[in-house]
């Protein structure tokens, strides 16, 4: 497992419990829930913090340049999607580990 992949995994399985200082503020069950809502406003705070998330680590993702916020979004609410069972973690983890599965720096 590369060093990068068992970051993210690791950063993944940090519970939501750590005060909110500490920015541990949606867990993956609240991104899915703004993610799938018909609620504009959910919606846009979906995209913003997918958005935060991946602006805040473009030095640990690889992220191509033609790619768009929309399609990066999609990714992350896929992954939030097929995986139910881990949702209660951390919600900054599964946009990491979804867009660093989907373009690994190796491929670039």
């Amino acid at each position: 497992m590369k060093a990068r992949t068992l970051f993210l995994v690791i950063l993944l399985a940090i519970p939501i419990k750590a005060p909110l200082s500490r920015g541990n503020y949606f867990s993956g069950s609240d991104m899915y829930a703004f993610a799938t809502s018909d609620d504009p406003v959910k919606e846009a705070l979906f995209m913003g913090y997918v958005a935060g998330v991946v602006d805040a680590n473009t030095e640990k993702l690889c992220v191509p340049a033609e790619i768009t916020l929309q399609q990066v979004a999609d990714i992350t609410r896929k992954y939030l999607e097929q995986n139910p069972d881990i949702r209660h973690y951390a919600g900054r983890g599964f946009v990491l580990l979804s867009i660093a599965e989907e373009f690994p720096c190796g491929n670039q």
